[in-house]
């Protein structure tokens, strides 16, 4: 074989294995991960407990009054995707009736400091996760209000913080 037979041949190789390791990291980069953050939300102010990824892909359930909304951001404030999710700090509880054994009792029970976990997508610049609380004033209107009022909802939204993402999850 002549020299510049095996030069083609060595460039041929080199060229075919830089295409297969491009491809591998292409194939790593793009593949759909799900960020779960373990948070803390103590007296309207939201903190990180822990943050893990996952491979998959996120699924949106919108079968619950949204009261909570996510916001990841970039480090400049971009907001790159949002969701909302049912408000941690509230839990409808059922029990039974004491005075009425067989009775079913529901009510709802805000609580002040609870630790609850929310899935985001891994979205590459993301750099932070902004909190909000969106609960609505219909529920609060006593009987005879305005019935213009209860009408139209005025969705009074709260900043409970933001979370920066560990660096491993960026």
């Amino acid at each position: 074989m002549n020299r510049s037979k095996w030069i083609r041949s060595y460039v041929s190789i080199a060229l075919l294995l830089v295409a297969c390791v491009a491809k591998v990291g292409w194939a790593q980069e793009s593949a759909p991960q799900i960020l779960f953050l373990h948070l803390k939300l103590q007296s309207n102010q939201v903190s990180l407990v822990s943050a893990s990824v996952a491979s998959g892909k996120l699924k949106v359930f919108s079968d619950h009054p949204a009261a909570l909304d996510l916001e990841v951001a970039t480090s400049a404030g971009r907001v790159l995707w949002t969701n909302s999710v049912a408000d941690p700090s509230f839990q409808h509880l059922e029990y039974e009736d004491p005075s009425h054994p067989g009775q079913i009792l529901s009510k709802e029970v805000q609580f002040t400091n609870v630790e609850f976990t929310v899935r985001v997508p891994v979205i590459r610049d993301a750099h932070h996760v902004n909190f909000y609380s969106s609960r609505s004033s219909v529920g609060t209107n006593a009987a005879g209000a305005n019935s213009l009022a209860a009408q139209s909802p005025s969705p009074q939204r709260t900043e409970l913080g933001s979370v920066v993402l560990p660096p491993t999850t960026r």
